[in-house]
């Protein structure tokens, strides 16, 4: 994969970049739309149920599921029930590096980066499910507190739940089978990535179009029947998106930051994030600061 094509978000800080989100079905609809990145991703469910999409594979997913989403993968999160809880903790491998490689990183962690993947499901028969559970739930209470010292409590539970999965004999060959989506994944991630990275833009149609090659007309058939929803409506959404992370990360206004993620009116920005969220800008800021 060309280092053009990378996600270029900020995740965490650039110190300590690791972070996780809390997503709740409020409204009774939950869509996060096909998205992909460098980091590995834990998506764990509190309560409910939802449906995730890894390159096209879907997975049922209830309370006290985990799944993983590896480096590049495609992943998509629906709900349909109302109240559904769920967490993801999205972190780059390459911050578990030791300055001195020894043999954890040797037999754990680099081949996590060249021929090795983590599971996509963790099956709630491992012997070490339970615990890989307890820590995954460590790393949500410590970064929500934040308390002194978190971000060492956060690695050290990252690792021992590598080291659970690498003693279970979890990691899969990163050779991965066919998929839905795996002939065209290539060209889809060059497209998400454009629309991740201009979505605060006038993206036109004909242009998102040309990246797979096809006329206006076949794309929007197309990538509502690959994304499940129409393209005004992810494009939308990827702003949603960025609008809920300016509003926990920065300090500007609710205007400011409508504006920022490419709504040119103020009113369709307020009315749309109610409708995605459930909440006003402002009513999510003070919920999630």
């Amino acid at each position: 994969m060309k280092s053009a094509l990378r996600e270029d978000l900020q995740r965490g800080t650039k110190l300590f970049p690791f972070q996780h989100y809390r997503n709740q079905n409020i409204t009774g609809t939950l869509f996060i739309p096909y998205h992909w990145h460098p980091e590995i991703e834990i998506i764990y469910c509190i309560n409910g149920t939802l449906e995730l999409l890894l390159d096209g594979k879907e997975y049922h997913m209830a309370q006290g599921d985990i799944c993983f989403a590896n480096s590049g993968q495609l992943h998509q999160v629906t709900s349909h029930e109302k109240g559904t809880v769920y967490y993801s903790y999205v972190f780059p491998l390459s911050s578990l590096d030791f300055l001195l490689p020894d043999d954890s990183q040797n037999l754990c962690l680099t081949p996590l980066k060249t021929n090795r993947r983590f599971p996509e499901q963790l099956s709630a028969a491992l012997p070490c499910y339970a615990e890989i559970e307890a820590q995954i739930r460590e790393i949500i209470s410590i970064n929500e507190s934040k308390t002194p010292g978190f971000q060492l409590q956060t690695k050290a539970a990252l690792y021992k739940i590598i080291a659970l999965l690498y003693q279970e004999g979890q990691f899969l060959s990163a050779n991965t089978k066919e998929t839905p989506l795996s002939s065209k994944s290539e060209d889809l991630r060059s497209l998400l990535l454009y629309l991740q990275n201009h979505c605060q833009e006038r993206i036109y149609l004909e242009e998102a179009a040309g990246l797979l090659h096809m006329s206006p007309q076949y794309f929007c058939t197309y990538f509502k029947a690959t994304f499940g929803t129409g393209f005004i409506d992810y494009v939308n959404r990827l702003r949603i998106e960025r609008a809920c992370h300016l509003l926990t990360a920065s300090a500007l206004s609710v205007m400011e930051i409508g504006f920022e993620c490419g709504f040119e009116n103020f009113s369709y920005f307020i009315k749309l994030f109610k409708k995605h969220t459930g909440q006003t800008p402002r009513g999510y800021r003070q919920l999630n600061s």
